[in-house]
């Protein structure tokens, strides 16, 4: 898992190995959704890496159509409530429109700073997992 200093971010070396293992795509975003943390299979769904994405405004790494009308992770930020398997598509860098289900959940750490992750997961891995068809 690669990371950047900000809250969540100050992982074990135990905990990147195991966020690192899951075949689910996971990042978390600070509080004004710059890219915090981003596993390998976030950058094997995406095709872009980890020292392109840490840093950068998730939109300008994951190109979604809901980003500005219905984002997930400023409606968890907003709520504090989790989104389970909501359907999306993104562009990939090399032009691939690659359909996905996200889900989300706020984090909060000690001092009560917030960050947000998201698990884009295959629609073939939504379907079994979220009811689709």
């Amino acid at each position: 898992m690669h990371q950047i200093s900000i809250p969540f971010t100050n992982l074990s070396e135990e905990t990147s190995v195991i966020l690192d293992s899951i075949t689910d795509g996971i990042f978390t975003v600070s509080e004004d959704f710059v890219i915090t943390s981003f596993n390998q299979a976030a950058e094997a769904i995406n095709g872009v890496s980890p020292q392109k994405a840490l840093g950068k405004a998730c939109c300008d790494v994951f190109h979604v159509s809901i980003c500005e009308t219905a984002c997930a992770l400023r409606e968890t930020m907003r709520t504090g409530r989790p989104i389970q398997c909501r359907p999306i598509h993104i562009v990939r860098p090399d032009g691939k429109r690659v359909p996905l289900s996200i889900s989300t959940a706020l984090l909060r750490d000690a001092e009560g700073r917030s960050s947000v992750a998201l698990r884009p997961s295959a629609i073939s891995r939504w379907s079994r997992t979220c009811g689709g068809s």
